[in-house]
């Protein structure tokens, strides 16, 4: 029997989280996340195992780069604002340039590096629309919706970071309809399109309900300042997020990357949730100030409870549901059950580990935070390169629950220390 005390805790941390404009960030969450699992459901059918685990690693890599673009000035906005409202238009400036110049300098490397590390014929001519979808758009969208969080404007906000699984679910059920099996260029380009209505969308409704962006020295748009900072820690985390990928994709097949990629998708669609909620936030964390104090300490108090019901709540679901989710992904995904079932134990892992590092990354400890990400990075590679030889996908599951649990841990250590150096 749970005590009455704890239940009471638990609905009051729960009613907390989703009051207010939460329970709208949330609902549009769970909408995005419904639209990303359709989208995916689509992809995996139309594409098969070979073809879906090209697409993804392609878009992994481009992934990986898109969190560079725009110099981390998405999160710098809505720290700038939190703490000077008056900031906000040239703040917004510089974001929209920086995005322009970096996103198209890291689409040329990204065609040139992949070219030679990717080669395979499976994606080559896709690469310029994966590239151009992931590192210009999809970042751009990305920034507008900063630019609503950083006004308080949350419910558009979380309706504008929804334009993007809108533009990939209308984009594969488009091909869907015409009922033909389409290559991963057509795949790729018929998403550009998409994607390219969906950033038009973003940046009309930010000039339309937001003050005006003001126009930026080159000089300022080209220097690095602290909002770097969050551009390295989200490329770190991002290769812990995306790496395993590519390093599967290295060390065993296209089709075994495509099961490995498909069921890894499905739980980062169920972990969206929590970047989400943590962003929602983020206005209000910015604001408390770079000291970690008590009001940090109740708020992970408060969200830890409400991250774990749900964190159980997915893998319960999973569990139930895996043969459910496998036989959706369409034939030659029918290996995928065993790990869909292991996989959703990453889910909370995952869900405290962004919980915890969101209150170093707003107290402006985000290379600290960083330290973790690189280090679940390079835990994931060492196991995996001991496991996967031998046991394919089972071993980068292992290695992926693994490299979770030790960067859960580390950025937990991390926090505990910043606290303390804080008194």
């Amino acid at each position: 029997m749970i005590p009455r005390m704890e239940i009471s805790q638990l609905r009051r941390s729960l009613g907390q989280v989703l009051g207010g404009p939460q329970l709208f960030v949330v609902s549009a969450q769970f909408l995005r996340v419904g639209l990303l699992a359709l989208y995916l459901f689509t992809g995996t059918r139309l594409l098969g195992p070979s073809g879906y685990g090209a697409l993804a690693t392609a878009a992994a890599l481009a992934a990986i780069g898109a969190t560079l673009v725009g110099l981390g000035s998405g999160i710098g906005l809505v720290r700038l604002t939190s703490r000077d409202a008056a900031s906000f238009p040239l703040a917004w400036g510089e974001c929209l340039a920086r995005h322009a110049i970096s996103g198209l300098l890291i689409l040329l490397a990204y065609v040139l590096f992949s070219r030679r590390w990717l080669s395979s014929p499976l994606f080559a001519d896709a690469l310029i629309p994966i590239g151009v979808t992931e590192l210009v758009l999809v970042p751009v969208i990305s920034a507008a919706g900063y630019a609503f969080i950083a006004h308080a404007r949350y419910r558009t906000g979380a309706v504008i970071q929804t334009l993007p699984a809108v533009a990939r679910f209308l984009a594969a059920g488009g091909l869907w309809l015409q009922g033909s099996m389409p290559d991963i260029d057509a795949f790729a380009i018929s998403v550009l399109l998409a994607m390219l209505a969906a950033c038009a969308l973003s940046i009309l409704l930010a000039c339309a309900f937001l003050p005006l962006p003001t126009r930026p020295r080159l000089r300022v748009v080209l220097a690095p300042d602290y909002s770097a900072a969050y551009a390295g820690s989200n490329l770190v985390n991002s290769l812990s997020a995306e790496a395993d990928k590519l390093v599967v994709y290295r060390l065993t097949s296209a089709d075994q990357t495509g099961i490995y990629s498909a069921t890894t998708r499905i739980m980062s669609a169920f972990a969206m949730p929590y970047g989400t909620l943590i962003q929602s936030r983020s206005h209000h964390l910015f604001a408390l100030g770079a000291t970690i104090g008590p009001a940090h300490m109740r708020f992970l108090r408060r969200y830890a409870i409400a991250f774990a019901a749900y964190g159980l709540a997915c893998v319960l679901v999973t569990t139930l549901a895996a043969s459910h989710l496998i036989r959706w992904l369409g034939p030659g995904f029918e290996n995928g059950e065993v790990l869909v079932v292991t996989l959703s134990f990453w889910v909370p892992l995952n869900g405290f580990r962004q919980l915890i590092g969101s209150l170093l990354t707003t107290s402006d400890r985000a290379w600290r935070r960083s330290f973790s990400d690189i280090f679940t990075a390079v835990i994931f590679v060492v196991v995996a390169l001991v496991r996967v030889p031998g046991n394919g996908m089972t071993g980068a599951v292992e290695a992926k629950i693994t490299a979770e649990f030790v960067g859960l841990l580390t950025t937990f250590l991390i926090f505990m220390h910043a606290r303390k150096t804080a008194r």
